[in-house]
């Protein structure tokens, strides 16, 4: 017999709740295409669409999701008196954080020491780089994108970090990550758009890789300066073709308890006002 996930069902009453996916992320700290792809596997399980697309592409419950929708609703009721008659507060539980990695080394230690002073009991689950730990939901997502959206903190410069020799190549060499990574689109849209020649040199399977190479001198690469803390030279402007700004946004569970509020006006604050980065000056091209 099928069974229903709590998980699936609480995404799903996002959804409608919410009124489409791209807006239930905010509740439910998915990307929009997890977050798709388990109302496709709930759809598999009942095997009834429970959405359709209007001419607006706004989604419409079908008959059949608002059937479902009294069940869930009702069962994620039931779920969450079970979790409380067994004293499984939301704080047994780790606040659970996702971060880029440069954010992470510039801002992370001194936001962590601060909140450990005022909550040494509360556990974290800290996941850098990559997708929210576990593929789940996660309380607080700290990410980069190349638009602004209502969880946009601040706007930050991007710049092109490496050895200033190398830009006097034919080829300019780069160390970039894999894709999805919004700076290694950033860079390639730049040099295309400016006509600039270029290889990837080194593709770096991690942000450790990524510094190593580039300190290594096999390319450069784009990055926030503001959190880059590493010795290395940021190029001068006009060196290269110029960077769109990243917006930062961060996106929290709001249904969290006092710990995981600090911990979002922490990493605010961090964001606001970073620390102060060990990189060498500015450096003009070969």
């Amino acid at each position: 017999m099928a069974s229903l996930s709590i998980e699936l069902l609480r995404s799903f009453v996002a959804v409608v709740e919410k009124g489409s996916i791209q807006r239930a992320t905010e509740r439910i700290f998915l990307t929009q295409s997890a977050l798709s792809l388990q109302i496709r596997r709930l759809e598999e399980i009942v095997q009834r669409p429970l959405f359709r697309r209007e001419m607006n592409k706004r989604l419409a419950i079908t008959p059949a999701g608002l059937e479902l929708l009294e069940y869930a609703r009702e069962m994620l009721a039931l779920n969450d008196r079970a979790i409380a008659a067994m004293n499984l507060t939301p704080l047994e539980e780790p606040i659970r954080v996702s971060m880029p990695p440069d954010v992470a080394e510039a801002a992370l230690p001194g936001v962590l020491r601060e909140f450990r002073r005022r909550h040494p009991q509360v556990r974290l689950a800290i996941r850098i780089g990559g997708a929210p730990i576990g593929g789940d939901q996660t309380d607080i997502i700290l990410s980069p994108s190349q638009q602004p959206d209502a969880a946009a903190l601040t706007c930050v410069p991007v710049r092109w970090i490496g050895d200033a020799e190398l830009t006097g190549q034919d080829e300019l060499p780069l160390v970039l990550l894999p894709e999805p990574c919004v700076f290694r689109a950033n860079a390639l849209h730049a040099l295309e758009r400016a006509g600039r020649k270029y290889r990837i040199a080194v593709e770096a399977t991690n942000f450790a890789g990524l510094i190593a190479a580039v300190k290594g001198g096999l390319g450069v690469t784009a990055r926030p300066a503001a959190f880059l803390q590493l010795d290395a030279t940021v190029l001068a402007d006009g060196t290269l073709p110029k960077l769109s700004d990243v917006h930062y946004g961060l996106h929290h569970n709001s249904i969290r308890e006092t710990p995981g509020a600090d911990l979002v006006a922490l990493l605010r604050n961090a964001l606001a006002h970073p620390p102060k980065r060990a990189v060498r000056k500015l450096a003009r091209g070969a």
